[in-house]
């Protein structure tokens, strides 16, 4: 017998591979691929697919009408799931190709497969004292503001720092064929080639908001892969289009130098919900239109109220170890205090104490928006911008609001997916499907209103 194969995965489901009787059993579906380990599990004989035993297993989710594992599938899930605890990308991306699926049985394994994985991020968690094991950066810009430079930049600085970096990748696809050219990660070719990175693009398929319908089920794969670092990159996105940030830990909005005036950081939108500004493409003949952009956003986000409560940038200890080994090699650094001029919109005071060097951020009574400049070319301001990201990242889990903004966020992943479910049932329903096109006819002649044949599906959908 020919060893089962993942790239069998799109065979799994063709009538005439099963020939054991389905059944809809929740329990034995669930606690079936709770199994132990793979090992656990013998091979049925030689053209018999028999479904997997029951056990009893405490899983702690809540039960759906779904059809009984059989051998092939529980075997494929195993090695996804082992492979993914494991750390290999292959089957990180494999996993991701299964949840992003449209076809209805793949998507009840993709379920099954994923909550085994947030069991398995529950059980990580609670060793770390109940605290997330990532960190989730949404970055988000208009086309052109250099996103994708600017991650691989980051990406890169946190590698070599001992970090495993992820990056899920959003890119546009055509409003007339549906395809998408998916390149971003030609953008990331450094990182792209370093082993604790792992770049996804995926197709933003008629999704709004920047980000795919899948980008939460992404996330959640990815730190089960062992990856503390989770950036997200979205489309380039316009003022209302901040998705995004109901799935993220911090949002920051990229700019470019041309990105507007003061009128442009009052309006509400997307500009409210960042809680880092960045003025990307600093350098070269741009420096003098991003300094002018960083202050007009500086003082025009002084109107906004911050989206946190937890974080102020009250002398916060910033890591800022280009500045220290400058310093440290200068006469300057037998200094006790310094004042200091870098790119971050506020003022920094060396502090020494022996050999060390620490700087302390410190700002004015007023809750401020940080807005800083960065450059991908230079690295101007890509050091500084991290360090700004882990002070908001140890206040927020200080003060136990991350994990409170989590909690949100996975009721807004439900209802986004109630949503989602909903339209499809709707859409295939047979009653409206019959009634749709003389409805549609209706609506063009103008012979009745789109609100009115809207309401007339909608009782045809709810009396059935």
């Amino acid at each position: 017998m020919r060893p089962f194969s993942v790239s069998l995965l799109r065979h799994i489901t063709a009538p005439h591979t099963l020939t054991a009787p389905l059944v809809t059993k929740t329990r034995c579906l669930h606690r079936g691929i709770f199994a132990a380990s793979s090992s656990s599990i013998q091979s049925p004989p030689p053209g018999h697919r028999r479904c997997a035993p029951s056990r009893s297993v405490s899983t702690g989710f809540s039960e759906h009408q779904v059809q009984d594992l059989c051998g092939p599938e529980l075997r494929l899930l195993n090695k996804l799931y082992d492979g993914l605890v494991g750390g290999q990308r292959a089957s990180l991306a494999e996993c991701i190709t299964l949840v992003e699926t449209q076809h209805p049985r793949k998507k009840e394994l993709a379920q099954v497969l994923l909550q085994r994985v947030l069991a398995y991020r529950k059980e990580q968690e609670s060793q770390n004292g109940g605290k997330p094991v990532a960190f989730r950066v949404g970055l988000s810009g208009p086309p052109g503001a250099g996103k994708s430079s600017f991650i691989e930049v980051v990406g890169k600085m946190l590698t070599a720092r001992g970090h495993k970096v992820s990056v899920l990748a959003v890119d546009p696809s055509s409003c007339t064929t549906g395809g998408s050219l998916l390149g971003d990660k030609t953008r990331m070719t450094e990182l792209s080639r370093d082993m604790n990175a792992f770049i996804r693009p995926s197709p933003a398929s008629g999704t709004l908001g920047g980000v795919t319908r899948t980008t939460n089920e992404a996330i959640v794969l990815c730190e089960g892969a062992g990856y503390d670092i989770v950036l997200v990159e979205t489309v380039g996105v316009g003022q209302s289009e901040f998705a995004v940030a109901d799935m993220v830990d911090m949002f920051v909005l990229l700019i470019p130098p041309a990105g507007g005036d003061e009128l442009q950081g009052i309006k509400r939108g997307i500009i409210e919900r960042a809680d880092l500004v960045v003025v990307t493409k600093s350098d070269g003949d741009l420096v003098v239109p991003a300094r002018r952009i960083q202050a007009e956003y500086t003082s025009a986000l002084k109107l906004l109220r911050r989206q946190s409560k937890s974080w102020n940038l009250k002398l916060e200890e910033i890591s800022m170890a280009p500045l220290c080994k400058l310093l440290n090699s200068s006469p300057l650094g037998r200094l006790s205090t310094y004042p200091l001029t870098v790119s971050v919109p506020t003022c920094f005071l060396l502090c020494c104490s022996g050999g060390s060097r620490v700087l302390k951020h410190k700002t004015h009574s007023d809750k401020k928006y940080p807005v800083m400049r960065a450059s991908s070319q230079t690295n101007e301001g890509i050091p500084e911008a991290w360090a700004v990201m882990q002070s908001y990242q140890d206040a927020m889990l200080a003060s136990g609001e991350l994990q409170r903004r989590r909690q949100a966020q996975h009721k807004v992943w439900m209802w986004s997916l109630i949503q989602e479910n909903v339209l499809l049932h709707f859409s295939n329903h047979p009653g409206v499907r019959g009634a749709l096109p003389q409805l549609e006819e209706k609506v063009t002649k103008g012979a009745i209103s789109p609100g009115l044949a809207a309401d007339l599906l909608l009782k045809t959908f709810l009396s059935s």
